[in-house]
């Protein structure tokens, strides 16, 4: 029985080590990584992202004044009826 006794305290010691080695390794890396996302610049994509925003505005703008147009050739086109009866 104290065979097995120290047996099972020679087990438990090395596992309490390897922990409380591994622990403070573990924990500075994680506390180190986000400082190389933040110094990358802007890349392809913020660049791209704005062109996009200035693609569709432009898109907006032209689809509204197509808009206005075809209005205005309906009114015109209702008032060349009305005049013609």
């Amino acid at each position: 029985i104290e065979e097995r006794h120290l047996w099972r305290d020679q087990l438990q010691v090395p596992a309490l080590n390897i922990l409380s080695v591994e622990q403070p390794q573990l924990l500075p890396p994680p506390t180190q990584m986000p400082l190389a996302p933040i110094a990358v610049p802007p890349g392809p994509a913020t660049v791209h992202n704005a062109e996009r925003q200035r693609v569709l505005a432009e898109v907006r703008r032209l689809a509204s004044d197509s808009r206005r147009m075809l209005q205005a050739i309906r009114r015109l086109t209702r008032t060349i009826q009305l005049a013609a009866r």
